[in-house]
């Protein structure tokens, strides 16, 4: 396995495959918030939610 890191570049390999890569263009985590729907009727449930900011 290598691992490079160049600036705000990281790659995880293992031999000529590419296991993780990440760089300004191509995040690879996003952290995100919402706000969520939730309503039961009888054991029935019925999920909703909304995506109202997500950051790399």
């Amino acid at each position: 396995m290598e691992i490079i890191c160049k600036e705000r570049v990281f790659t995880l390999k293992n031999g000529s495959d590419v296991l993780l890569h990440t760089d300004a263009d191509t995040p690879m985590v996003y952290v995100g918030c919402g706000e969520e729907r939730v309503e039961m009727y009888r054991g029935n449930f019925k999920l909703e939610d909304h995506l109202l900011e997500r950051r790399p």
